[in-house]
């Protein structure tokens, strides 16, 4: 916690005055932590859901206080530029090692792997509504 005070008082400073600014927290990674198919769809439809599911009892909660405190206007989305494929409804990893051992991308067509991420742009689209920049 003392990491995330840290930064909130970094960006604090740096926007001196503008704290209604939109803030866009993206956790990483976010594709080790989903194994559902309906987490795949929450992650797209209920961002801030997602994340107070997978983290820790009461830690969003926690986390959401502490962000709030500083900046009027925050949102929280669970992030992943590879993310998931759903295959005969299950969920299935993007990345694999190969016969090789080496660490492989599935092959899909532009399309595809455009529906495998998750919330690639939806902070900056977010972010654009926000300010009325869309």
């Amino acid at each position: 916690m003392q990491r995330v005070t840290g930064i909130c008082r970094r960006i604090k400073e740096l926007w001196d005055g503008r704290g209604s600014n939109p803030l866009a927290v993206c956790m990483t990674k976010c594709d080790e932590k989903l194994t559902e198919p309906e987490q795949v769809i929450k992650a797209k439809v209920d961002p801030e859901g997602l994340i107070r599911e997978i983290l820790q009892p009461g830690r969003f909660d926690t986390i959401l206080k502490l962000y709030r405190s500083y900046f009027d206007n925050v949102k929280f989305f669970p992030v992943s530029s590879l993310g998931l494929r759903m295959v005969y409804g299950a969920v299935a990893p993007v990345i694999f090692y190969d016969e090789n051992g080496e660490l492989a991308v599935v092959s899909g067509s532009r399309e595809e792997r455009d529906s495998w991420q998750i919330n690639l742009t939806e902070p900056f689209v977010w972010i654009f509504e926000t300010l009325g920049l869309s």
